[in-house]
């Protein structure tokens, strides 16, 4: 007799079924019938829990957000002794090194998906940003960063990082997107928040090269 899973345990298999399918084919190339083969959970059990493929979608983004966030709160908690300023460039730097991250930034590239491109810009608005505000804010207090904007310079940083600066969001050779990152350690420099330094922009670029291929080098990314 096949194991019966509790709602909880159905909604697990399906997300971790289906985000590999998702990576393997392709959003568009992954049929329900798919996650149903590969899972062994009916489609009307699916379609009990979600509403349509892309509510899969929103839920296997969400499930990443969370993991994030988890992450940087973590990482966080063992900066014990660092000024504010040196905790948000030690964060920026563990990101390249994390293979969760990693791996979703792999996903986001083989979906380009409209939908990964919105999740991913609110996500940066509704629970990234807020963290950095409030390292921004603790160096305020401790004279590390000099800033009368906290709340937007987070969230402009992130939204220019992860849309702007990302080349499946927005097409771009690896000049522009070296002068892209230039601009924002400018501007936020000039809002005050100095944060974004040499190193961390030569390893952002290294970082795309390395995810997006040679393009990075000598043609268009993404």
């Amino acid at each position: 007799m096949a194991r019966i899973l509790n709602p909880k345990g159905t909604i697990e298999k399906i997300l971790s079924v289906s985000g590999k399918l998702f990576v393997e084919k392709g959003f568009e190339k992954t049929s329900t019938q798919d996650i149903v083969n590969v899972s062994g959970i009916s489609k009307g059990t699916i379609f009990h829990h979600f509403r349509s493929k892309e509510d899969i979608l929103a839920a296997v983004m969400r499930g990443h957000f969370d993991k994030a966030e988890r992450r940087i709160r973590g990482w966080l908690a063992e900066m014990e002794g660092l000024s504010a300023r040196e905790k948000i460039i030690a964060l920026f730097d563990m990101a390249f090194d994390d293979d969760g991250a990693n791996a979703f930034t792999l996903f986001a590239i083989e979906l380009h998906s409209p939908h990964m491109i919105l999740a991913n810009m609110q996500d940066c608005v509704n629970r990234t940003a807020p963290i950095i505000a409030k390292l921004i804010r603790d160096g305020m207090d401790d004279g590390s960063i000099e800033t009368d904007s906290p709340d937007e310079c987070a969230q402009v940083f992130m939204l220019l990082y992860n849309v702007w600066c990302d080349p499946v969001a927005l097409r771009c050779d690896a000049e522009t997107l070296r002068r892209r990152m230039a601009f924002v350690q400018r501007a936020m420099k000039l809002w005050g928040a100095d944060v974004v330094t040499d190193d961390f922009i030569a390893k952002y670029l290294r970082f795309a090269e390395k995810l997006y291929g040679k393009g990075t080098t000598n043609g268009n990314v993404g």
